[in-house]
């Protein structure tokens, strides 16, 4: 392997990280039920365990208070 791509790795890995959280974020505003969105926080932890939910919900929190969910 040689020298920069181990770097390479780690920063395609972030990304990739990073567009399946902002993926899980557009799912958790469109979900109509309690345990929809359950499921969707389990999910959260197992692509992106280092994550809180304030974290994770911060960036939706206008849009949720919006539609009343928070």
């Amino acid at each position: 392997m040689k020298k920069g791509q181990v770097r390479q790795t780690e920063l395609h890995q972030r990304e990739k990280r990073r567009e399946k959280t902002n993926r899980l974020r557009i799912k958790y505003l469109n979900a109509s039920s309690d345990e929809e969105r359950k499921s969707i926080l389990e999910k959260l932890m197992k692509v992106n365990p280092y994550i809180t939910l304030e974290q994770f919900l911060k960036p939706i929190e206008k849009e949720l208070k919006k539609k009343g969910q928070n």
